[in-house]
């Protein structure tokens, strides 16, 4: 399972991202008690597209493979300060 925050964007290629915004229709109109066949379903999938904006498959894992790497730099810097941040020279 995958979540994501509210009004959060994230690029996927162009199958990933017809299904992520298929189940997550599925489950919107399930909590809504509304059958998956609603005519409302067209209109909740377009909100799961807000951007017009088309990128390549190559773009989307680039811009991917970025936000990787700058969550493991985030994280390893921070792992070392708390390293040693209790050692002090006397």
């Amino acid at each position: 399972m995958h979540t994501f925050k509210a009004e959060s964007e994230i690029f996927l290629e162009d199958e990933k991202a017809n299904h992520f915004a298929k189940h997550l229709t599925d489950r919107e109109l399930n909590k809504l008690n509304k059958p998956t066949n609603s005519p409302m379903r067209d209109e909740l999938v377009a909100r799961c597209f807000p951007s017009d904006e088309v990128i390549s498959p190559e773009q989307a894992l680039n811009i991917k493979e970025e936000a990787k790497s700058r969550t493991k730099k985030a994280k390893k810097v921070s792992r070392k300060e708390e390293e040693f941040a209790d050692l002090k020279v006397k």
